[in-house]
């Protein structure tokens, strides 16, 4: 036993020296090159640190054994490798190949799902607009140009919200309707990158297939004023209770081979439709007429009900021009300070310590009835021998009258 313990003694100071002799290498620079991609960096990194885990390992159990020597250079580069791979300059890294080489739980990315917040917008696509009218715009565009990239943000929006989807596809006779939208997403919600069910996916390619379909144009053009206009608010995708559409009419049109079209107002993403629909009525973006919702804001009948005149915006919105000058309240006249200047009354104030004041000789006058009240009943009492009402229990007392009386 004593002689191997000698050996390995002997072992370990022969590696020593060898290192220190040269023989092994003593230079532990890491020659890495960074990723292209923060992917591959960081795919590169994690399996540089699972190195560095295994050769600390290693070294643990060559502890007290020729083999530490070697071990410990393996640690050392490792750390090295950490080391240099957590500098790679960001500039290296392209996040548009990360997107495209990272897997998407959806399947495609296309796919996965952006929440829309309709509780604070009643438009179908609020994302339409800032889309869709800088390629209008563009007059370095060809036609045919515009075409292809409006069907692409058309095809884009409608895969990335289920309930875009499902309006838009019921626009050209596709689905189950508007509001069957649930079914078509993972857990009948849309959130951030939420994905689509097969039958989501299924009534997607429906409507490509629609749009892509030979004989199948778009065109820009304006939107029928006699035409009903939609909206989704909150979960629920509504129509404007009487048909019209006011403001800005600048729509994109799909119309398919058999005649079908699909109408979008560029403004908002919502279809226009023609004829009647079975969308449950709701509130859109159309402007309608402050004092009649049946009328648009510039129909001559727009007018404000007999006997109120809308207010001019150089009125001042405190001064009721139908109050008389002078209030009566409580015996006494008010003016309403708005620290304006005004020395003619402007409307009713209340006079709220005059009315505790008459309150409070109310209160008085009352318990002075009552006082008196007692009292009269207790003389009454003593006059009629009935005995002496108690002021405290309120109650008649009667006293045992006197034998012989």
């Amino acid at each position: 036993m004593r002689n191997m313990k000698k050996t390995a003694a002997a072992l370990v100071a022969l590696a020593v020296m060898m290192v220190s002799a040269g023989c092994t290498s003593t230079d532990t620079r890491a020659e890495i090159e960074c990723g292209t991609t923060t992917t591959a960096v960081g795919a590169q990194l994690k399996s540089a640190q699972a190195d560095l885990k295994q050769a600390k390992t290693e070294l643990d159990k060559a502890e007290g054994t020729a083999r530490a020597a070697w071990v410990s250079q393996d640690v050392q580069k490792a750390k090295a490798t950490v080391a240099e791979l957590k500098e790679c300059p960001a500039k290296d890294a392209d996040p548009a190949s990360d997107k495209k080489d990272a897997p998407s739980p959806c399947g495609d990315a296309k796919f996965e799902q952006v929440f829309i917040d309709r509780a604070a917008t009643s438009k179908v696509e609020p994302r339409y607009d800032a889309r869709v009218r800088p390629i209008i715009d563009n007059a370095t565009l060809t036609p045919q140009q515009k075409v292809e990239a409006i069907m692409a943000v058309d095809l884009e929006l409608a895969a990335s919200n289920m309930q875009t989807l499902a309006l838009w596809a019921d626009g050209l006779g596709l689905g189950k309707g508007p509001n069957a939208w649930p079914e078509l997403v993972e857990g009948g919600k849309i959130v951030e990158g939420a994905c689509p069910t097969e039958a989501g996916k299924m009534l997607f390619a429906a409507f490509e297939g629609a749009y892509t379909a030979k004989g199948t144009t778009l065109e820009v053009g304006v939107a029928p004023v006699t035409a009903t206009n939609t909206a989704i608010n909150g979960d629920t995708a509504v129509a404007d209770g009487v048909p019209g559409i006011y403001g800005d009419l600048t729509a994109v049109i799909i119309t398919l081979k058999n005649g079908s079209k699909l109408i979008k107002l560029v403004r908002c993403g919502n279809v226009a439709f023609i004829g009647p629909t079975t969308l449950p009525r709701g509130p859109t973006d159309n402007p309608r007429c402050a004092y009649n919702p049946n009328l648009p804001p510039d129909s001559s009948l727009c007018v404000p009900p007999p006997g109120l005149t809308p207010k001019k915006p150089e009125q001042s919105t405190s001064r009721n021009p139908a109050v008389e000058p002078w209030i009566k309240d409580g015996g006494e006249k008010h003016t309403v300070n708005n620290n304006d200047g005004a020395t003619d009354a402007q409307g009713v104030q209340a006079d709220p310590q005059g009315d505790a004041i008459r309150a409070q000789q109310a209160a008085a006058a009352a318990a002075a009835a009552a006082q008196a009240a007692q009292q009269h009943a207790i003389e009454d009492a003593v006059d009629n021998g009935a005995g002496v009402v108690d002021p405290v229990q309120d109650h008649t007392v009667s006293d045992p009258v006197p034998e012989g009386w």
